[in-house]
């Protein structure tokens, strides 16, 4: 496990997720969202995540799973990406027009999904 780069770059994604997120709050026109229970929230999860994946990838990979855990593992990679992405954004940082766009459209589509999800349980309840 400790030699696997997925895992390394996942625990460097979330540092800087955090410290992306709490600039991100305390930028100077965003102090309407400074929220000691949303930063303390957000630390849960981070550390449920990094302890889900501490406890979970072993157990695949000494199940002949680990291709199947790193695909796991990419999964949080790139949500973390965005977040980051989103979070730099916000603080002004400039990306190349078509990162910009691609970024837009996954947005997008990720929340086209997300409202589709969203009625489909509406439905079936």
């Amino acid at each position: 496990m400790q030699d696997n780069p997925y895992i390394d770059i996942v625990f460097v994604l979330v540092m800087f997720d955090i410290l992306t997120g709490s600039l991100k709050a305390w930028k100077t026109d965003a102090k309407r969202h400074v929220n000691s229970t949303k930063g303390l929230n957000g630390l849960a999860k981070h550390s449920l995540i990094l302890a889900m994946i501490a406890f979970l990838y072993p157990i695949l990979a000494a199940m002949g799973l680990e291709t199947e855990a790193n695909i796991f593992l990419t999964y949080f990679i790139y949500q973390y990406g965005v977040s980051i992405m989103e979070n730099l954004d916000v603080l002004g940082v400039p990306f190349p027009m078509p990162i910009r766009k691609k970024f837009e459209k996954m947005a997008s589509r990720s929340d086209e999904f997300i409202k589709k999800d969203e009625e489909k349980n509406d439905k079936t309840k």
